[in-house]
């Protein structure tokens, strides 16, 4: 088992105003350095929706909703403090829901061992009498938190879309920062963010390593 893809992304629900989120804003707010600013490839800057990319980073926002996302092993510590940055200094922001995710793909080593973690994962013979030759496209499994934070774990795991022998497993760490009014400002959100990045990437990690290597065990038996 080899991991070929690791990304994390950093997900907020909210209201959001796109139109701020321009590569020269992170610059004046030296949130990236001038050099990746300018190179930073826009697809779309809007009143309504926000989308750019620099070497290691992906933005993009709507009125509801907000993601950064690297694919960059190294920068997943400073994914962390660019959204924490930003959002100390939007801290009237509105955010209500936060999603701290890893996304890890692994390739196998041969047809039968990938095979063999959708025979664990989703045993075919009760899928046999219903359909023909099932075989697992996506399944997703929700855990209750084991601590004090709202909200649920989400894992998913499903073959790679165009590689060969390839699973990914995506691990959402879905919290929920509503208190008793409507909307919580950034302060919390940030604190959130802080406490639990480490927490959330060191679990992801262990689930979709353990969940791999515990089906293929399965099937040696």
């Amino acid at each position: 088992m080899n991991k070929i893809a690791d990304g994390v992304s950093i997900v907020l629900l909210g209201s959001f105003n796109p139109g701020i989120f321009h590569p020269a804003w992170f610059q004046k707010e030296e949130l990236l350095p001038e050099i990746e600013a300018e190179a930073a490839k826009i697809e779309v800057i809007s009143h309504d929706i926000a989308i750019f990319t620099v070497a290691w980073l992906r933005i993009e926002a709507i009125g509801d909703r907000f993601v950064a996302k690297t694919m960059d092993e190294s920068k997943f510590g400073p994914l962390r403090d660019l959204v924490v940055g930003m959002f100390r200094l939007l801290e009237q922001t509105p955010i209500t829901t936060i999603g701290m995710n890893r996304e890890i793909s692994f390739e196998l080593s041969s047809d039968e061992q990938w095979h063999a973690v959708g025979h664990a994962l989703a045993p075919k013979p009760i899928w046999e009498k219903y359909v023909k030759e099932p075989g697992m496209k996506s399944l997703t499994v929700e855990s209750q938190r084991d601590d004090a934070r709202q909200g649920r774990f989400n894992i998913t795991v499903k073959p790679t879309p165009s590689k060969p022998r390839a699973v990914t497993v995506d691990f959402n760490d879905h919290i929920d920062i509503k208190d008793d009014e409507i909307y919580v400002t950034t302060g919390k959100a940030c604190k959130v963010i802080e406490e639990d990045w480490e927490k959330s990437i060191d679990r992801s990690l262990t689930v979709a390593n353990g969940l791999i290597l515990d089906a293929l065990q399965v099937n040696n038996k």
